[in-house]
């Protein structure tokens, strides 16, 4: 996040990866994953993205019954 502040680029490569993550995670990758993009969403000011990214993570949340999550 820190590196994405100094140089937006990184959110790029972030967003890529953290993509690239959730096409071949289980679920609890897949939480994460969206979870991150959330974040990374949020903080590039693309809020519908963020808000989409985060409804997927609670869904998987509630599949693994995780009441953290």
């Amino acid at each position: 996040m820190k590196l994405g502040e100094l140089d937006p680029s990184c959110y790029e490569n972030s967003i890529n990866y953290h993509m690239k993550h959730k096409e071949i995670a289980d679920v609890a990758g897949k939480f994460l994953a969206h979870i991150n993009l959330g974040i990374i969403y949020n903080s590039i000011g693309e809020y519908e993205k963020s808000s989409i990214n985060h409804q997927f993570a609670l869904r998987y949340a509630i599949q693994m019954s995780s009441v953290a999550g």
